[in-house]
């Protein structure tokens, strides 16, 4: 098993990019809950699954990303053996979830995501980076996101996680939404619920 940077030695490395990272997930998040809002303004009542919202949303994140890490020259955002991921510094490896309560992640459990939570070598990933998830956990409608985590995992197990919610920007956003729980829910604001302060979600 390879050395995997301490939390304080993580927080060095990241802490100048993570307001990129939430906002790239929360405005992500938002960019999926507009298209569902164009959908119904045009009177097509879409009901998606919650594997194809997961999907799209984690597609929306990645061209956020891709988009907030464009000027830095030491961060790569791109396709590690299948992986999407942002890398940074040489150092650190994230890559983005949809993330449980208990912060397992909604991964189906092949054996690179098994390796890629035990920080063990994989073909085709930075080999001496610490591999780390950034999730967000949104709520049972999937109209909001509660929390944006950072996750260490090694061996397996969680080590620690952080929570970035409070590093998000302050957007909004005005909609009404079909979900395959509730068809005729109505929404007029999105939010990521924080103690730090108020956030109004989104607009990944």
């Amino acid at each position: 098993m390879r050395k995997i940077l301490t939390r304080q030695e993580t927080e060095v490395v990241l802490e100048p990019h993570y307001s990129k990272i939430t906002d790239a997930i929360s405005n992500g998040f938002g960019d999926y809950l507009k298209v569902l809002a164009n959908l119904n303004a045009e009177g097509k009542r879409v009901v998606f699954k919650k594997g194809t919202i997961a999907g799209m949303i984690h597609d929306f994140i990645k061209a956020r990303i891709k988009d907030a890490f464009t000027e830095n020259d030491n961060v790569e955002t791109k396709e590690f053996n299948r992986i999407f991921g942002v890398h940074i510094d040489g150092k650190i490896l994230i890559r983005f979830k949809k993330i449980n309560n208990d912060f397992t992640t909604s991964n189906i459990q092949t054996k690179q995501t098994v390796d890629f939570e035990k920080q063990y070598e994989i073909e085709g990933l930075p080999g001496k980076s610490t591999f780390l998830y950034a999730g967000y956990l949104p709520d049972a409608t999937w109209t909001n996101i509660k929390n944006i985590y950072l996750l260490c995992k090694k061996g397996g197990n969680l080590v620690w996680q952080k929570d970035l919610t409070g590093f998000a920007e302050q957007t909004q956003i005005s909609f009404v939404i079909p979900i395959e729980e509730q068809e005729e829910t109505v929404v007029s604001r999105v939010k990521i619920k924080t103690t730090k302060k108020k956030i109004t979600n989104t607009g990944t």
